[in-house]
């Protein structure tokens, strides 16, 4: 066994900060992409929540990435006292970026459920509705309470002013009693579409495929529920050795933004692999419509009989003799 003073957590909390930067930078880009090849696809407001969550998802982890070179994954006493007081202040201000990227993704598939399915269910659209006032007033009241976790605020981070009389909550039941309403919420943004889904004309198969597509697209609920574990494990003892103790909670917290908004952009992703079987790797730059346009030669250039009875013509335009006019065989 390592000694104290050599023990360091930095490069997984190194490694995995960098992945799930780049994830959430993979899954905007991506999104965006796919939205330029759909047809008819127009920047919605789901678009807008994906896009917010991102400058908030990149802040904190910036936080994070100072807090390593000051000594997040080391224990405390290897750290100066000087630098070891900068870790509240860096978690004060990580917790606030949190309550956005934490909520802004759900606001995105609440308006996704909406575009796909608010017209078809009004039960569902009234559920979109009562769900998104929930998270809207998860978020604020996470907000307000982190700005009061002691009284006053400074008492965070000056060890003298929480001396002479401050009062501080314990931030453990403070994190616990945020993370189980928010798993909550996102069980629930789970379930919504599934009894539509269910309802489908469509084979059986088929209903499992898509059901399967939409439980895995939000798969962010594990990150959810093991963030709850960690602070389980962690017990009332998450500060006693700041710098160390926290980073198994620190994972998963980091994990959650990125790997929501990826979550988000699944169906973009899913649409974006599609057009490329269909397309191939040189139809990734030409929207969908301007691709089957340039498909649609002549006739002419083609062959100047008519297609044979009972012959599948795939999207084929032709002209039929003796009209002059331009049909889609189908």
């Amino acid at each position: 066994m390592a000694p104290r003073s050599k023990s360091t957590r930095q490069p997984s909390l190194i490694a995995l900060n960098t992945i799930m930067v780049c994830i959430a930078l993979l899954a905007i880009i991506l999104r965006f992409w796919s939205n330029y090849l759909a047809p008819r696809h127009h920047f919605g407001w789901d678009d807008l929540c994906a896009l917010l969550a991102l400058p908030f998802i990149i802040a904190e982890s910036r936080l994070i990435f100072w807090w390593i070179h000051l000594g997040l994954g080391r224990h405390a006493t290897t750290v100066p006292m000087n630098v070891l007081l900068l870790g509240p202040k860096i978690t004060f201000i990580a917790q606030i970026l949190s309550a956005f990227f934490i909520a802004l993704p759900k606001f995105c598939v609440l308006f996704f459920y909406n575009r796909m399915f608010g017209k078809t269910s009004n039960a569902l659209r009234n559920g979109l509705w009562i769900v998104g006032v929930l998270n809207g007033l998860w978020a604020l009241a996470f907000c307000i309470s982190a700005s009061f976790e002691c009284i006053p605020i400074e008492a965070l981070w000056d060890p003298v002013i929480l001396a002479n009389g401050a009062r501080c909550y314990d931030q453990w039941k403070w994190f616990l009693a945020f993370a189980i309403p928010s798993t909550t919420i996102d069980l629930t943004i789970l379930l919504m579409p599934l009894p539509i889904l269910w309802k489908l004309q469509a084979p059986w198969t088929k209903r499992i495929g898509v059901s399967g597509l939409f439980v895995c697209g939000y798969c962010v609920i594990i990150v959810s529920i093991g963030r709850i574990i960690a602070l389980d494990q962690a017990g009332p003892g998450l500060w006693e050795d700041p710098t160390w103790s926290t980073v198994p909670y620190v994972l998963w917290v980091q994990s959650q933004g990125p790997i929501s908004l990826m979550s988000v952009c699944i169906p973009n992703i899913v649409y974006l692999i599609k057009h490329a079987h269909t397309h191939g790797w040189m139809g990734m730059t030409k929207p969908a419509h301007a691709l089957t346009v340039a498909s649609r030669t002549p006739i002419s250039a083609r062959s100047n009989e008519a297609p044979k009875p009972g012959k599948f013509i795939r999207l084929e335009p032709y002209t039929a003799k003796g009209t002059g006019s331009e049909t889609v065989g189908p």
